[in-house]
């Protein structure tokens, strides 16, 4: 592992990928879009921006990293491949607003304090717990 920080060599925007299904689960489960898929030798993420289409009502924005499926022993080595699962890693807070011309549509974003980097298949995923049109933007860029 470098003790130098990884920047991205090649600054990219990700999206928008729109959103909607109903999704409660916490647990990976259930429909998670796929916002982006890591490349080698590595995708960074510096922040994903989420915006409504529409009103909200209460709820959460929720963002998954899928692993390659790919087990580690202990030793360091890879073991035998293991089906991916979608892994929570962050959640966002919704307000219910109902946008109009002079109210802006809900907005948020996570930005991970040093970034955040996917490996080579990693994938990051974004659901909305309550049916309600959403746009996820991801920026960053590969290393």
């Amino acid at each position: 592992m470098s003790v130098q920080p990884a920047y991205a060599a090649v600054p990219i925007g990700f999206g928008p990928v729109n959103f909607a299904t109903a999704n409660t689960g916490r647990d990976g489960t259930g429909t998670i879009p796929t916002i982006v898929v890591g490349r080698g030798p590595g995708t960074r993420i510096e922040r994903v921006r989420v915006r409504a289409a529409g009103t909200t009502t209460a709820g959460m924005i929720r963002i998954f990293k899928k692993a390659t499926g790919l087990a580690r022993n202990a030793d360091g080595t890879f073991a035998s491949y293991t089906a991916p699962t979608w892994r929570l890693i962050h959640e966002i807070p919704v307000t219910a607003i109902t946008p109009s011309a002079t109210v802006e549509a809900f907005s948020g974003e996570w930005a991970p304090t040093n970034g955040h980097t996917l490996a080579d298949g990693e994938q990051l995923g974004v659901s909305t717990h309550n049916a309600e049109i959403f746009n996820a933007e991801v920026v960053g860029g590969h290393i």
